[in-house]
């Protein structure tokens, strides 16, 4: 059966000087439906007794392999696997305050620090891991070389955190977290970056979100920027809203939301996939049964359909993409949680071969 959906708005203008219009557009993307587009697994994980496994995020290392990353909240701690196989490596932490310790780590990102001045183009980017600590109210720093800790930032103003996202802009790297318990104009808190030696630093910017309206943010977790396109992406996972709230990389709410109903499970995991021609948003329809993703065009953010995955994958938390190629991913790859149960990978050409099929009809 069809549904109806209202759009808040509908981008009719362009990127520097949006316009909105209310519309109503008549989609077809429930999972019992016949012909719900699937793109095939590359592998599972395995190895390793998932403990309500949350988010993920990939790393590249200095000799050409990719290492994926994953939150276990119950267990306190950081799963690492080979992002091109599945297989499990290692854990670290454990339940503690301590620098290496964690508290219900949830999100977690990968963040890249280019050198710069006379190092500008010589020596390779420095990559971190950022995780989301919600029960020590701070994000601790892991390097991913030897996965030992390289400081924290947050205590003073995290209440209760989830989610991160991480951008570059001109002026530095900055640092996106989505926060709970607190006023609605302090749901994300944005921090500067600085890498000195081993140690990162997080410097508080602003708080921001909007205290009324349409761009309200109830109920926040999962959060993604488009860095090209300057834009902040807010999932609401209130029961009234289930939607996205589109923001500027200041703070500014752009009067937009999208993603109105269709989302019958929980908008959680969110993620960019940056192209100029085929770029994309994917969405996640969490729901007990079968996990839906759902693509929106990524310059008008116009609806262009859903997929799930083969085999069958459910109640999906968090998503990451890796765009590079390596090992059996040309093109890259998309990994998201499958039930607490492993991880699933897929190759990012099936997702832009889906957005390009549905841009074309």
């Amino acid at each position: 059966m069809s549904r109806a959906v209202r759009f808040v708005g509908i981008i009719v203008g362009s990127v520097a000087g949006w316009m909105f219009a209310d519309g109503v557009l008549s989609i077809r993307a429930r999972a019992e439906e016949p012909g719900l587009p699937r793109i095939t697994q590359v592998w599972a994980s395995s190895g390793v007794t998932m403990r309500e496994t949350d988010s993920l995020a990939a790393i590249p290392y200095p000799d050409g392999r990719v290492k994926l990353f994953a939150t276990s909240k119950a267990a306190h701690r950081i799963d690492r696997f080979d992002a091109a196989t599945g297989k499990f490596e290692r854990s670290i932490g454990g339940p503690g305050r301590r620098l290496g310790e964690f508290q219900l780590p949830n999100g977690i990102a990968s963040v890249r620090f280019d050198p710069v001045g006379r190092d500008a183009g010589k020596r390779p980017a420095t990559w971190l891991l950022l995780v989301v600590e919600r029960d020590n109210a701070r994000v601790q720093a892991i390097w991913p070389d030897d996965l030992s800790p390289a400081g924290f930032f947050g205590i003073t103003e995290l209440r209760r955190p989830y989610g991160l996202s991480i951008s570059h802009q001109p002026d530095g790297v900055f640092c996106y977290v989505t926060d709970t318990r607190v006023r609605p104009e302090e749901t994300v808190r944005m921090y500067r970056l600085t890498l000195v030696g081993r140690e990162l630093r997080g410097t508080f910017i602003r708080s921001f979100g909007a205290a009324s309206g349409p761009g309200v943010i109830h109920e926040a977790e999962s959060i993604a920027v488009d860095e090209r396109l300057k834009r902040v992406y807010v999932c609401d996972e209130s029961p009234d809203a289930k939607d996205v709230k589109v923001y500027a990389l200041d703070g500014r709410y752009l009067d937009h939301t999208f993603g109105s109903g269709l989302i019958e499970g929980d908008p959680e995991g969110i993620a960019v996939v940056d192209d100029a021609k085929s770029g994309c948003v994917v969405l996640t329809d969490q729901r007990a049964k079968i996990t839906i993703w759902h693509l929106f065009e990524q310059t008008t953010l116009h609806y262009l359909g859903a997929f799930t995955g083969e085999p069958a994958i459910s109640n999906t938390d968090g998503i990451s993409v890796f765009a590079d190629s390596f090992g059996r991913f040309e093109g890259g790859a998309m990994f998201a949680v499958n039930d607490d149960r492993d991880i699933r990978a897929y190759r990012l050409s099936d997702v832009r071969k889906l957005v390009a099929e549905k841009s074309s009809e």
